[in-house]
C-alpha cells in the first residue's frame, strides 16, 4: 500500500483517502442523496496504530469505491468537511468523517453581484464559473428560457443564489460520482433522466437472513425486499400568478395552471406578487405560463411516492429503474428521488459494535417516471429592509442619461464590479413629487435613495435624492438656512448670449463662484428679507390660458436689455393714479390700424415740446378740427405760417401776410375795414367797387 493511502480490508469495499502516512480501516459508510439536495456521506474509520490528526485532511478529497461480485458498482467522491473523534475501542481509535460536495464551499461566501440580460442557464453558468466549479453538466437544459433584464445576487452565498434561481425556474439536479470528480447534472423534466444500473429491480420479499447470505457470498442482488406506496392529496388544483407591468398598466399579467388528480384537489394558490415580469411583456406571459405549471407540479410531486429497500448499491438518485412487481399496478418505471446507502464492513460487523444484521442496505424513495419533478422553493429570497443609497451613472460625457420613461441607471455602493457607466444597473424608474406633472431627473454623479418594490432587490425604484461632499447644498449652510430653492444646471457648453445684458445672481451665499449657468426659483424666508427670486439663464416663457393678475404692493422695476414686443389682440386699459414719466431715446411709431383715438385731460394742461426737429400731422382722408371752446388758439412761428388749399394760400411771415387764390372774397356782416399806411387795390382786367354809398377820399 502506498504511503498516505488508507485501504479497508473488507472484501466488498475499498476506500482511498489521503491521511499522510496513516493507515485506516473502513468500518461503515452512509451515503444520503436526493434530487435538488447536496449529498452527505458519513464515513466511519478505524485507526489501529494510534491517534490521527485530522486537521491537515479537512477540505481534502476522499474517495470510496464499492465492489459487488468483483465489479465496481458504486463510487463516491467528495470533500472531507468535518472530522470527529468518536471514541477508543479495543481495535483502535474510531473517527467519523463527514463528506460533502463542492457546493459546500460555494455556500461559505456572501456576495453582491448584478446580472443583466441573461437567462437562468447563463446566470448559472456564470455563477459556477466564478466559483471555480466547472463540474456542472448543462446539456439536459434544452428548453428556451426567458432573459432576465436584471437579477441581483444580494448578500447571498453563491450556492444559495444558484439554488434560488434553479428553484424559481423549475431546475433541479443530482450528482454523478466518478473516480476523480463528482459532477452536478442539471435537469428540467422526465427526459433528463437515464436508466440506472441496475435498470430493473424485482420485488422479492426475501428474509433478511437470505439477503445477508447473498451479500456475504458477493452475489449481486437486484431485488426489492420492501415496497410501500404512499398516496396523499395535494388539495391544490390550481395555481394562479399575477404581476403588473408598468409598460402596460391596463393589462396585468395573469396566468393560471390547473390540474386535478383527486376530487378534493380544489384549492387555488393565488400568487398576487409572483415576479414574472423579468423581460419584455410577451416573454413575461410565457414565463408566467411556465412558472404556474412548475409551481403546480412542485405542490403535487409527492401525491404518489414509493419507498423501497434493496441491496443494490448502484441505485442512485436521479436515475430511473423499472420495478418488476407481482402486482401489475406497481409494475412500472420509476424515478429515484432519494437514497440512503448503508455499507458496513465485515470487520465492523464482527467487532464490538453491531450496527446491522448484514453489510448492505439501500433505502430509496421514488415517483412514477412520467411524473414531472419540480423542486420546492426552499431557498429564501433576500429582502431589502429599508432604503439604499446609490450614484446615478451614464455613458462617458453624458450629464443626463435617461429613456422614454424618465428612468435612470445607478451604481450601488456595494457593487465592486460596476464601471460607473451605462451598464451598472437596469433602467430604474424615478419617483416624482406633485403627481405626474413634475419632471426632475437625477443627473450623472448625483446620489439618490433607492427603495425596492416588495423588498425585492431585482425591483429598485428611485424615491429621493441627497447631498454629499461632492455635491453640496447650493447655498452655504447653516448661514443661509432660510433659503428654499429649486435650481438646475446648464448641460453642455453654455451658448453665447450675444448683446444680452448680464443679469446673473449676486447672492452672497451662493456656493458656486463664479455662478454656474443655471435656472433657478428661490425663496428667502428670513424675516425682513423675504424674497421670491426667479432666474432664467436664457429664455423665459410664461403662458396663461385665460386670465392673469399681477398685484404689486409698492414699486415695480422692469429692465429689458434689448427689445420688447407686446401684443394685445383685443382691448388694453392702463390706469395711473399718479404721474407718468416717459423717456424715449430712439424713434417712436404708433399705428392705429382701425378705430379712433381719444385723449382726454379732465383737468390740467397739455404741453408738447419738440426741442429739435419737425412736427408733422398728416390726415390722408378726413378732416382736422381744432377748437378752443372757452379760450383762444394761438400759433406762433419764427419764420412763417402758411395755409394752403389747392392753388390758394395764406402765408404769414416776417414780411407780412400774403393771400393768394383763384378768387378771394372778404365779407363782413357789419363792416369790412382794410387799412394800411399804404394800400394798393388793383384789378388787372376789371375792378368793381360797389356799395350803397361809396366814398373815395
Amino acid at each position: 500500500m502506498a504511503p498516505g493511502l488508507g485501504v479497508t480490508t473488507d472484501r466488498q469495499t475499498t476506500m482511498v483517502v489521503d491521511l499522510g502516512d496513516e493507515q485506516v480501516v473502513l468500518e461503515r459508510v452512509v451515503i444520503r442523496e436526493a434530487l435538488s439536495e447536496p449529498f452527505e456521506i458519513s464515513v466511519d474509520i478505524l485507526s489501529e496504530h494510534g491517534e490521527l490528526d485530522l486537521r491537515p485532511h479537512l477540505g481534502k478529497v476522499i474517495k470510496v469505491k464499492v465492489e459487488q461480485g468483483g465489479e465496481i458498482v458504486r463510487r463516491v467522491h467528495g470533500y472531507i468537511i468535518e472530522g470527529m473523534f468518536v471514541g477508543e475501542a479495543k481495535a483502535g481509535w474510531r473517527y467519523r468523517l463527514t463528506v460533502r460536495p463542492w457546493t459546500y464551499f460555494m455556500d461559505a461566501n456572501l456576495e453582491y453581484r448584478i446580472f443583466q440580460e441573461k437567462n437562468a442557464k447563463q446566470i448559472l453558468e456564470d455563477i459556477f464559473r466564478l466559483a471555480g466549479q466547472p463540474d456542472v453538466d448543462f446539456s439536459k437544459l434544452t428548453s428556451k428560457r426567458i432573459k432576465r433584464t436584471y437579477c441581483v445576487q444580494y448578500g447571498e452565498s453563491d450556492f444559495d443564489f444558484a439554488s434560488r434561481i434553479m428553484e424559481e425556474e423549475g431546475i433541479y439536479y443530482y450528482f454523478v460520482h466518478e473516480d476523480n470528480r463528482h459532477q452536478m447534472v442539471l435537469c428540467e423534466g422526465p427526459g433528463s433522466h437515464a436508466k440506472g444500473a441496475p435498470d430493473m429491480l424485482t420485488y422479492n420479499a426475501y428474509s433478511q437472513s437470505m439477503v445477508g447470505a447473498l451479500a456475504d457470498n458477493e452475489t449481486a442482488t437486484p431485488f426489492v425486499t420492501l415496497w410501500m406506496e404512499r398516496l396523499r392529496t395535494a388539495a391544490r388544483g390550481k395555481v394562479t400568478m399575477r404581476d403588473w407591468d408598468f409598460r402596460r398598466p391596463q393589462k396585468p399579467i395573469n396566468r393560471a395552471a390547473e390540474r386535478s388528480g383527486n376530487p378534493c384537489d380544489k384549492a387555488e394558490v393565488y400568487m398576487g406578487a409572483s415576479r414574472v415580469v423579468l423581460g419584455e411583456p410577451m416573454e413575461s406571459e410565457t414565463l408566467a405560463d411556465a412558472n404556474t405549471l412548475s409551481a403546480l407540479y412542485a405542490s403535487r410531486v409527492d401525491q404518489a411516492t414509493y419507498t423501497g429497500m434493496s441491496q443494490s448499491l448502484g441505485l442512485t438518485a436521479g436515475f430511473k429503474v423499472k420495478i418488476d412487481h407481482e402486482n401489475d399496478r406497481f409494475d412500472d418505471d420509476y424515478l429515484i428521488t432519494s437514497t440512503q446507502h448503508t455499507i458496513v464492513s465485515e470487520t465492523y460487523r464482527s467487532g464490538d459494535s453491531m450496527d446491522a444484521a448484514h453489510g448492505l442496505d439501500v433505502a430509496f424513495e421514488a415517483i412514477p417516471a412520467a411524473t414531472p419533478f419540480r423542486p420546492q422553493q426552499r431557498t429564501p429570497r433576500p429582502v431589502v429592509r429599508g432604503l439604499e443609497s446609490a450614484i446615478v451613472t451614464g455613458p462617458p460625457g453624458e450629464v443626463i442619461y435617461t429613456d422614454e420613461y424618465g428612468r435612470v441607471k445607478v451604481q450601488f455602493h456595494w457593487d465592486r464590479l460596476g464601471k460607473k457607466d451605462d451598464k451598472t444597473s437596469c433602467w430604474i424608474r424615478v419617483s416624482q413629487t406633485g403627481g405626474l406633472g413634475n419632471l426632475i431627473l437625477p443627473r450623472v454623479g448625483h446620489e439618490v435613495l433607492i427603495d425596492f418594490l416588495g423588498g425585492d432587490p431585482d425591483r429598485p425604484i428611485v424615491v429621493g435624492r441627497v447631498f454629499n461632499a461632492e455635491h453640496m447644498p447650493l447655498y452655504k449652510l447653516p448661514d443661509h438656512r432660510t433659503i428654499a430653492t429649486w435650481r438646475s444646471k446648464t448641460v453642455g457648453q453654455p451658448a453665447a448670449i450675444g448683446e444680452a445684458k448680464a443679469v446673473g445672481d449676486d447672492h452672497p451665499g451662493i456656493r458656486d463662484k463664479p455662478a454656474v449657468e443655471s435656472n433657478e426659483l428661490r425663496f428667502e424666508d428670513k424675516a425682513g428679507q423675504e424674497e421670491v427670486y426667479l432666474h432664467a439663464n436664457r429664455l423665459l416663457n410664461v403662458r396663461v390660458r385665460m386670465d392673469e393678475t399681477h398685484k404689486v404692493g409698492q414699486d415695480q422695476t422692469i429692465f429689458v436689455g434689448r427689445n420688447r414686443t407686446e401684443k394685445v389682440e383685443k382691448d388694453e386699459k392702463v390706469e395711473i393714479l399718479g404721474k407718468r414719466d416717459y423717456t424715449l431715446t430712439g424713434n417712436e411709431t404708433e399705428i392705429i390700424s382701425e378705430g379712433n383715438r381719444t385723449t382726454t385731460i379732465k383737468k390740467g394742461n397739455r404741453t408738447a415740446t419738440l426741442e429739435m426737429g419737425n412736427d408733422a400731422l398728416n390726415v390722408k382722408m378726413g378732416n382736422i378740427t381744432v377748437k378752443a371752446a372757452m379760450g383762444k388758439i394761438e400759433m406762433e412761428a419764427m419764420q412763417s405760417i402758411e395755409l394752403k388749399v389747392g392753388q390758394n394760400s395764406i402765408k404769414i411771415d416776417q414780411m407780412g401776410v400774403t393771400i393768394k387764390g383763384m378768387m378771394v372774397k372778404s365779407e363782413a356782416q357789419t363792416m369790412n375795414e382794410v387799412k394800411g399806411a399804404m394800400t394798393t387795390t388793383q384789378g388787372s382786367a376789371m375792378m368793381t367797387v360797389k356799395g350803397a354809398i361809396t366814398m373815395i377820399n
